[in-house]
Formats: C-alpha cells, structure tokens, sequence
C-alpha cells in the first residue's frame, strides 16, 4: 500500500478502463506544491482517462460493479460524481463511503492485467 505524505490532497486520478477497470492511479498534491504520483495499480490496457480534483474538492466514496474483477468504478466527491469509467457487466455492486471527516487519497489491493480487488487509503480532512 502507497504511503501518503502528510498534508498531501488528490487532484486528479488517472483511470484506464474499457469491459473492465485496467488500471487506477492517484495523483496527489503535497503542502509545498510538489506532485506525487501514487503506486499505479493494474495493466496497460484500456482507454486511458483523467477525473480531475477541483480546489476544495475531495472523494468521499467510490462504487461500481464487480464480478471476477472490478468493472466499474465512479467516484463521489462533496460537489459531484463521475462518470461511469469501466464496462457494464459485474454481478454486484459495491459502494464504499468514507467516514464523516476523512477522505479517499489513494487505492490498494490485488491487480493483474485489471484490477481484481481493491481497497482505499483514508486520511482526516
């Protein structure tokens, strides 16, 4: 799992998706201006995307479908939600939501070509 520096912010996340979910990559803003590029997590495949940050907005929660891996992904933030990006199959939904006062800075899990499973990195706003 990414270590995320103290005081960083998402701005953007980078997604790869086309049936499935190929690839997801944070990028985080730290204190000082610096860009950090998190861990990518999956393949190479797929139509590549950006769902870009704007100033004051954080993800408190992401859902989707998944079936043998994750088919797709939409990310909430406080202003809005994203688009769909992935396919339209999967068995089940999911839906993760941050607690009150923390925020979504990052992803883990298990990944080949797509992204089997995953999980998020929390920090307190």
């Amino acid at each position: 799992m990414d270590s995320v520096p103290y005081g960083a912010a998402a701005t953007e996340i980078q997604i790869s998706s086309g049936a499935y979910v190929d690839a997801l990559q944070m990028v985080l803003q730290l204190p000082n201006g610096q860009i950090n590029y998190m861990d990518q997590h999956g393949g190479n495949g797929g139509n590549a995307d950006t769902f870009s940050l704007r100033n004051g907005e954080y993800i408190t929660a992401i859902s989707g479908m998944y079936g043998q891996y994750v088919d797709s992904i939409r990310f909430h933030t406080n202003l809005r939600v994203s688009p769909t990006y992935g396919g339209s199959g999967g068995g089940a939904d999911y839906y993760y939501e941050a607690p009150p006062g923390w925020q979504i800075v990052g992803f883990y899990g298990r990944s080949g070509a797509y992204i089997d499973a995953m999980g998020v990195v929390l920090v307190q706003q």
